[in-house]
C-alpha cells in the first residue's frame, strides 16, 4: 500500500497494540478520519457508534444531587464491551418558572436496581440505521448517592428564557464498563424538564 494512501473500513472492533503500526483508517470518500470531512461525529455516526437518548416529551422532574432514586440515569453494564463516551447534555425547559441552581451529572460505578429502561427515545446516531446501543437508559433508578457531580448549567432566573441548556464534553467524560451518570439539580426543581444525552460506544 503507498504510504499516501488510507484503507477504507469501520473503526477497528479490537483495540491496537501500543507499538502497532496499522494503516491509517479512511472513510467511504476516501477521507483520512483524522480530517473532518463532514461533521465531528459523522464517521462515528455512520458506523453505528452514536446513539441519542431523551426522556420522553412529557419531561421529568430533576431529582437531587444526594438522590437515591433518579429519574434519568445513563448506565455502562458490566460486560457491554465497550466504553462509553459522553458527547453531550441538552435539557429542554417546558415550563415558565424555574427553581435558581445548577444542574449537572453525577457519576460513579455501581449497579442501579429497580429500574424503569427507556427505550422509546433512544436512537442511533444514524436514523433509519446504525448500531445497536449497550448502554441502557432509564427514566428511574434506585441508586446509591452519588457525590462525584460534574456541573453543567447554571439557571439564573426564576422566569425561563430562551438560553442555550448544551454543554460538550469533547472527550472528558467517559464511563467504563459498570459506570453510571445520572442529571441532578441543587435545589430540586419544581417543574418538569426535558433532558438529553449523545454518547459514542467505543470497544475495549
Amino acid at each position: 500500500m503507498a504510504i499516501n494512501q488510507v484503507q477504507v473500513g469501520a473503526p477497528s472492533t479490537t483495540s491496537n497494540a501500543d507499538g502497532a503500526t496499522p494503516y491509517q483508517l479512511g472513510g467511504k470518500a476516501a477521507e483520512g478520519i483524522v480530517a473532518e470531512l463532514h461533521g465531528k461525529w459523522y464517521t462515528a455516526a455512520y458506523r453505528g457508534r452514536v446513539f441519542h437518548g431523551a426522556s420522553a416529551a412529557a419531561g421529568v422532574t430533576l431529582a437531587r444531587d444526594s438522590t437515591t432514586s433518579t429519574t434519568f440515569l445513563l448506565a455502562n453494564p458490566l460486560g457491554s464491551g465497550v466504553n462509553v463516551e459522553i458527547i453531550s447534555a441538552d435539557l429542554g425547559m417546558l415550563g415558565t418558572t424555574s427553581v435558581i441552581g445548577t444542574v449537572g451529572l453525577a457519576c460513579n460505578v455501581q449497579t442501579p436496581t429497580a429500574t424503569t429502561q427507556i427505550t422509546s427515545t433512544v436512537v442511533a446516531g444514524l436514523i433509519g440505521g446504525g448500531g445497536v446501543n449497550q448502554a441502557k437508559l432509564y427514566s428511574s433508578a434506585t441508586i446509591t448517592a452519588i457525590t462525584v457531580l460534574w456541573p453543567m448549567f447554571q439557571i439564573q432566573t426564576t422566569a425561563d428564557t430562551a438560553d442555550s441548556n448544551h454543554y460538550d464534553f469533547d472527550g472528558k467524560l467517559i464511563l467504563g464498563q459498570g459506570a453510571v451518570a445520572h442529571y441532578w439539580s441543587n435545589p430540586v426543581q419544581t417543574q418538569a424538564m426535558v433532558p438529553a444525552l449523545d454518547w459514542a460506544e467505543w470497544p475495549l
